[in-house]
């Protein structure tokens, strides 16, 4: 059974069986999917070093393929 978030009785997030959840998205084929038809405004990520990592292992420290992409504090 999908567990589907609404606002103003509009689906808006959906977590599907399998475990795939979409934003702005009803069926999504990723983990992880979103979708928005405007210009912009896809993703935010904030804070004082924001960056999105990607590893070939759940856990990071036991990867053996590492990438960070994001900003770094400048000293």
């Amino acid at each position: 059974m999908r567990l589907a978030f609404r606002t103003n009785n509009i689906e808006k997030m959906a977590i599907l069986p399998n475990g795939n959840i979409g934003v702005g998205v009803a069926n999504p084929e990723l983990k992880f999917q979103i979708h928005n038809s405007t210009q912009d405004n896809h993703l935010h990520i904030s804070g004082a070093a924001p960056s999105i990592r990607f590893s070939n292992q759940e856990t990071w420290g036991t990867s053996t393929q590492q990438a960070r992409m994001g900003l770094a504090k400048v000293k």
